[in-house]
Formats: structure tokens, C-alpha cells, sequence
């Protein structure tokens, strides 16, 4: 048996993983399309934290390991505990609008270096949504299974479908063996790549 086929993985969780990435990359060109035609003012540009900012190298890897390999995950779990449709994908809302109003910046900016760090963040974001889409996808379900035991609670007239404590294993395998090594890809990326073509391209 595969490994895919062990974590549950179907064609149902990829096409999953498809719509929530198209939903990320959506709001980046919604947003960044705002930001371009919109005068808005540079405070509402994003920062990083400052434990990122200041890393490098291999410690700068970690930081970003530490937040969205496990920090960030581990809010959109919390958020997919909450009986409420999609509340899990904030995280994937708010980085998704935070690149997006970046790049509107850099585009009105209309110069060669600022297209160069569009160029050479695309990669790192890129990767780093298919990784949160990819544990977004399994969140989906364990979301589900905990609106399908609150209504077979309280109106005793729903079967629960998606058993939870399953649906929370291969959550588990699935965030260990392919969202997480997705999102060290992207700290890898940010790191040395993206750093790599911006001096390519300047």
C-alpha cells in the first residue's frame, strides 16, 4: 500500500487541497489588484516578526519553521475545533492578503528591483500555500466531524458520518508527512532561493 493511500489521502482531499489553494491565490490578486489602484499608505504594509527579520541562514530556516510549521498550524487546528465552517482558514486568509498587499506595493512602486522581489518571493509563497492548503484540506474533515457530533447532540437525528478520532490520525500523518516537509521546503526557499534570485535578477 502507498503512502498516499495509508493517510487517507483520495481524490476528494486533493481536490480539496486545489480549491483551497485557487481561494489563497485568488485573494492574493484580489488584493494585490486593491492595493495597486487603491492610495493606500505604507503603515498598512505587513511586517515580519522581529525574531525572523534579524535571523539568518540556517537559524532564519528555523524561525520560519517554528512559526508556520508549527505555530501557524497549530492555530488553524484550535480554529477547526470551533463548530464553524472554515473558520480554519484565517491564517491562509490573513498571509494571503498580507503577500497580496505587498505585491500591490511593489507593483506601484514599477521598477526593475521591485519586480525582482515579486520574482523571487513567488516560489516561497507559492509552496508555503500548497503546504497550509494541504493540512487545510484534513482540517476540513475534523471540522465536519465536530459539527456532525454537535447536531447528533442536540436534534439526536443526524448519523455522525466522519468519525473523529480516525479523521484526527491521519490528520496527524498527514501534517507529518506531507504539509510539514512542504513548509521546510518554503523556509528552505525564503531562505537561500529567494535570496539566490534576487541577486540573479538585480
Amino acid at each position: 500500500m502507498s503512502l498516499l493511500k495509508r493517510l487517507g489521502t483520495d481524490e476528494t482531499f486533493w481536490r480539496r487541497v486545489g480549491m483551497i489553494y485557487l481561494f489563497s491565490i485568488s485573494i492574493v490578486i484580489i488584493t494585490t489588484t486593491m492595493t495597486y489602484f487603491l492610495n493606500l499608505s505604507v503603515d498598512v504594509l505587513p511586517k515580519a516578526g522581529a525574531s525572523i527579520e534579524q535571523a539568518e541562514g540556517f537559524s532564519k530556516v528555523l524561525a520560519y519553521i517554528g512559526n508556520n510549521g508549527f505555530i501557524v498550524p497549530f492555530q488553524m487546528f484550535l480554529l477547526a475545533l470551533i463548530p464553524i465552517p472554515f473558520l480554519y482558514l484565517l491564517n491562509i486568509l490573513s498571509s494571503a492578503i498580507a503577500f497580496g498587499i505587498v505585491v500591490g506595493f511593489a507593483l506601484r512602486l514599477a521598477h526593475h528591483e521591485a519586480y525582482s522581489i515579486i520574482f523571487a518571493s513567488l516560489p516561497h509563497f507559492l509552496t508555503e500555500f500548497l503546504g497550509f492548503s494541504l493540512f487545510a484540506s484534513m482540517l476540513y474533515l475534523v471540522n465536519r466531524s465536530i459539527r456532525d457530533h454537535w447536531i447528533h447532540t442536540f436534534k439526536k437525528s443526524r448519523d455522525i458520518t466522519i468519525p473523529f478520532f480516525q479523521t484526527l490520525q491521519q490528520t496527524g500523518l498527514v501534517y507529518i508527512f506531507l504539509a510539514f516537509p512542504v513548509i521546510v521546503l518554503a523556509a528552505i526557499l525564503e531562505t537561500y532561493v529567494a535570496d539566490w534570485l534576487l541577486h540573479l535578477l538585480q
